[in-house]
């Protein structure tokens, strides 16, 4: 199964302390881990675990600290493809694994909502019949059902994940659908050297809660390019996380009627998502997930659903996840585990989302089933210390 995933890339350095230091303040790290972060970077790398062939769509440049991160994609399988800043839109190279020509900056307005560019969702829209409901909760372990609207039930177990034989599967020679490209491309083309953004977390020991300090804002925009443009064509599932707003529009424009099913990371409310909205299938976004101006009181489900995706839900950390489509709602009960990092959960859930839309996951039961598989691989992911830990 190949997925695209794009968004952001960053280079993370996570410290496990017993708390966090006050101003002044100096602490020893019991742990320490260093590797590439970033929604989108996160969600391939647990794509590429459970068996999948994804390819990265980000900005890493080429400073000393994007070797760092090549050598991460590399162990992990991933093909990379450099994002080019806006401002050398003019050079028709991509850099290595993403030549060909720019597909140029999005400065057009976003579509209505519940419109798509392509037509695509007329291909996923239409809800899939129920058939028998049930009645009693589903109790099975590690299977948390899908609890709607006057308490029924339908059943939350989907697909086993598994390594599968993907592993075996180089694409290091041509990439996928016979892009040009390489697993981990190396440095990016000339007109692409830019401080690569850094992450510093600190997660605390007792809690498993981190607080992070991110430089992510300083990324320069960019524009996608042919070669993105035919690796989304060939996708079985594209991810998108909000960040490079310019060129997933582009992207996501260039696709046709019958193109892969698309997923917006929400995350968190971002400059711009309101474009990217309308040209989604599936949002999953977290609570901190907020419009300006929004109000309180109101359902952003609701909102999201207005735009026109859909299926749509929200992560709440351990609580239930809601859902919703058109015509119906419910939530999942993710698994209840002892928390000890819960840095990159949210990006662990949505590429094992993606992982089993890549499968067919598609119809209203399949993506609320694959709501409970994706929960429990973010929930193994918890339980140790560190983003890559817990795949060993």
């Amino acid at each position: 199964m190949k997925g695209v995933f794009v968004g952001l890339t960053t280079l993370d350095s996570v410290y496990l302390v017993d708390q966090l230091p006050g101003a002044d303040e100096k602490c020893v790290a019991r742990d320490f881990a260093m590797n590439a972060g970033g929604p989108a970077t996160n969600a391939a790398v647990t794509f590429a675990y459970l068996g999948g062939r994804p390819c990265l769509v980000s900005a890493i440049g080429t400073s000393p600290a994007a070797a760092l991160v090549h050598a991460d994609l590399t162990r992990h399988r991933i093909r990379h493809l450099e994002l080019v800043p806006e401002q050398t839109a003019g050079d028709p190279a991509g850099g290595p694994g993403g030549t060909g020509q720019h597909l140029g900056q999005v400065g057009a307005p976003h579509l209505p909502p519940g419109t798509r560019a392509g037509g695509i969702r007329a291909k996923y829209g239409p809800p899939a019949t129920t058939g028998a409901v049930m009645r009693t909760k589903v109790t099975g372990t590690g299977h948390p059902g899908a609890v709607e609207n006057g308490g029924l039930v339908v059943p939350g177990q989907a697909g086993s994940f598994g390594r599968g034989r993907a592993a075996a599967v180089n694409t290091a020679t041509t990439g996928d659908g016979g892009v040009p490209g390489t697993v981990g491309s190396g440095p990016a083309g000339p007109g692409s050297s830019f401080a690569l953004p850094m992450s510093a977390v600190m997660v605390t020991s007792v809690t498993g809660e981190r607080a992070v300090a991110s430089t992510h804002g300083m990324v320069p925009r960019c524009t996608a390019n042919t070669a993105a443009a035919a690796a989304v064509a060939d996708a079985d599932v594209v991810l998108v996380d909000g960040h490079q707003v310019d060129a997933a529009i582009g992207l996501l424009r260039s696709l046709r009627r019958g193109g892969p099913p698309v997923l917006l990371d929400g995350g968190s409310w971002k400059p711009g998502t309101e474009r990217i909205l309308p040209l989604v299938d599936v949002v999953i976004c977290s609570t901190a997930f907020r419009p300006p101006g929004f109000d309180p009181g109101a359902d952003i489900l609701d909102l999201l659903l207005h735009y026109g995706p859909f299926f749509v839900a929200v992560t709440d950390g351990p609580g239930p996840i809601r859902w919703a489509t058109k015509d119906r709602r419910g939530y999942v009960l993710p698994p209840v585990v002892t928390a000890r990092d819960t840095l990159g959960a949210g990006d662990i859930f949505h590429g094992a989302f993606a992982w089993m839309m890549a499968h067919g996951a598609i119809a209203t039961d399949e993506l609320v089933s694959s709501l409970g598989e994706a929960s429990r691989v973010a929930a193994r992911s918890v339980q140790t210390f560190g983003p890559r830990s817990w795949m060993t």
